[in-house]
């Protein structure tokens, strides 16, 4: 328990580190002040509305476990502690959303529409996630790279949602994110909890595209590229 323990703090430490780079990168190459940075890489006050959004389909997310777990046989057992979901928080949450949504699609939202900003954000997203096959199996490694690109637009439109800040991003991801501290090492021996998993990707793949159904602020169209902006940008 001492050595996980260890690991989640590892995870809240790894996730401040990133931010705090990013906030540098910000700060330095922008030559803004720290209020102005940290709005910059999505860390600025967001919408209600994209908070309430997020906070409604990360219940839908977290109430397809016991669902899941009734029809498959697999058994989830999210933790009573409180530090697992503050390091899933830090780290996959406001750490990834930083830097993937506040950071490098909020830099590409400068120049494209919003669908061919998300396109090029699930190529760097299905590179950066490729050593899951190595770590996790090419089942379970292939799925997750499925996952993280297959929810990326629906987390670039929570992002936008909320006034272009990755608070409402985060949120959800961390949803998605709580299959990591639901399976026990009994559990992944056990053969039904693959289709568990599987079935957890398929709602994790579809419930956060309910983001859809929120208007998001509006914002000029882009010169030189007004059909795209047009339709569903």
């Amino acid at each position: 328990m001492l050595f996980v323990d260890l690991a989640y703090w590892g995870w809240i430490l790894l996730g401040g580190v990133v931010v705090a780079v990013m906030l540098g990168i910000q700060m330095l190459t922008c030559r803004r002040s720290p209020t102005d940075a940290a709005r910059g890489v999505g860390l600025g006050r967001p919408t209600a509305r994209s908070i309430a959004t997020a906070a409604v389909i990360s219940a839908l997310l977290l109430a397809c476990y016991p669902l899941i777990s009734r029809v498959t046989g697999a058994q989830f057992a999210l933790p009573l502690a409180l530090l697992p979901y503050v390091a899933l928080f830090a780290k996959n949450g406001v750490a990834e959303e930083v830097l993937f949504r506040g950071y490098l699609f909020g830099r590409l939202r400068d120049d494209y529409s919003f669908w061919r900003a998300a396109v090029i954000m699930m190529i760097v997203f299905a590179v950066s996630h490729i050593y899951l096959v190595f770590t996790l199996g090419p089942a379970i490694g292939l799925s997750s790279i499925l996952l993280a690109v297959g929810t990326s637009p629906a987390l670039a439109r929570l992002y936008e949602i909320g006034g272009r800040t990755a608070w409402a991003p985060a949120v959800v991801h961390s949803a998605i994110d709580t299959l990591i501290v639901a399976l026990s090492p009994e559990a992944m021996a056990r053969p039904e909890t693959l289709t568990g998993i599987l079935s957890w990707y398929v709602a994790a793949l579809t419930i956060p595209y309910l983001a859809f159904l929120v208007d998001r602020p509006q914002e000029p169209a882009l010169q030189g590229d007004p059909g795209l902006d047009a339709v569903g940008n």
